[in-house]
Order: C-alpha cells, then sequence, then structure tokens
C-alpha cells in the first residue's frame, strides 16, 4: 500500500484503541489481521506500540505545539502529528531516512513544513518543551536522547527540510542553513577572540 495509507491504518489503529475492551496486545493483532505485507504489520503495530508507550511524552509535544503553531495547524491532526513526533525524537535512528522522506512527502506539504520546523529546532524543544518533558523523564535523556538526538539528525534531513519547505511556501529559508551560519559566525567570532587575546598576550610579554 502507499506510504500515505499506511499512516492512516496507523493513525486509525491508535484512534480505536479501547483500554476497557482490549488489551494492546489483542488490539493491535485484530487491526493488522487483514494487513497482508509482513512489513506493514509490523509498521502498524511498532508504531501504535510506541504511540501508546509514550503517549504523556507525544500529549506535551502536541498539547505546546498546537499553543505555538494554532494558526498553521488544525488539531484534528493530533494523531498524524504525535506519529510523526514518535518517529522523529524516538525512532529515527533506526528509521531509513530514504523511508522517512516517503512518510513525510505523502502528506500535505504545509503540514509537514509546519512539523519539520518545529520538531527540528532545537533552540525551541528547549525553550517550550524542556521543562514539561522532564516531568516525565530525567534531564539527561531529554538533553541527550531527545534534544541531542534532533541536533544529530538534522543533518540528514537537510534536504527533506528544503524540499518540504520549497513545496509549502515557494523558497527556501532552513533551520539548517540558519544553524550552519550561525555556527560559522560562531566560530569567527571564537577565532577573532583567541587571536585578539594571542596579540595581547604578546604585546604584554614584549612590554
Amino acid at each position: 500500500m502507499r506510504f500515505s495509507e499506511l499512516l492512516e491504518h496507523c493513525i486509525t489503529c491508535i484512534k480505536t484503541f479501547n483500554p476497557v475492551i482490549k488489551t494492546i496486545d489483542s488490539h493491535a493483532d485484530e487491526y493488522i489481521a487483514n494487513v497482508k505485507d509482513p512489513y506493514e504489520k509490523v509498521f502498524i503495530k511498532q508504531i501504535f506500540y510506541g504511540c501508546t508507550r509514550y503517549e504523556e511524552f507525544l500529549k506535551i509535544f502536541s498539547k505546546v505545539f498546537f499553543d505555538k503553531c494554532s494558526s498553521s495547524t488544525n488539531r484534528n491532526d493530533i494523531t498524524l502529528y504525535q506519529i510523526f513526533a514518535y518517529l522523529s525524537f524516538f525512532r529515527l535512528d533506526e528509521l531509513q531516512i530514504a523511508d522517512f522522506r516517503k512518510l513525510v512527502m505523502s502528506q500535505e506539504s504545509t503540514k509537514m513544513h509546519v512539523f519539520l520546523q518545529f520538531a527540528f529546532n532545537a533552540e525551541t524543544l528547549r525553550l517550550y518543551l524542556r521543562e514539561e518533558w522532564m516531568t516525565i523523564f530525567d534531564f539527561n535523556y531529554i538533553d541527550e536522547k531527545i534534544i541531542g538526538g534532533v541536533e544529530n539528525n538534522l543533518p540528514k534531513l537537510a534536504d527533506i527540510l528544503k524540499t518540504v519547505e520549497k513545496r509549502a511556501t515557494g523558497k527556501n529559508t532552513s533551520a539548517l542553513s540558519a544553524t550552519s551560519s550561525h555556527m560559522n559566525e560562531t566560530q569567527t567570532n571564537m577565532s577573532q577572540s583567541h587571536m585578539s587575546h594571542h596579540n595581547e598576550s604578546a604585546m604584554n610579554a614584549t612590554a
């Protein structure tokens, strides 16, 4: 099936789960019973398990995400965004970038642009989500695994970010470019500062 259909199955599987009636395993097994492809079965099940396991984490993310991006998001898409948040924060090291790209490209570019610009901005995560996430996870885990993971994976996603942005807005001003510029500026300033300090030390020594 197409990647868009696969995500629709994941959304339906999550939305139809009722823990009062069924266990997680029984619901997942029953839902994927009619799915033929083994890869698709595994994918749907993993997404369902993951979004259920990290439900509180994803609720915090979606609450802040919708609050900060209220004018460009629809709350009816909450499960879709939670699935992409789960993939982005917990599974990106395992998931092939090519597959992540196909999943992203299967959705409306405007939706994905808003999500990617928010979720893959480490400064935004630190400012608006870090403190709330630390109510359920250790700060080291949040800093190193979640936010650190975003920073580490950003270079691999550069092409996806640029493509989605181009489709959504018709231009490219990617966060990666801004980050790179900031890093280059910082390195230049550090070099200039070091040279200035070195020259000052030399002058003092001569005096």
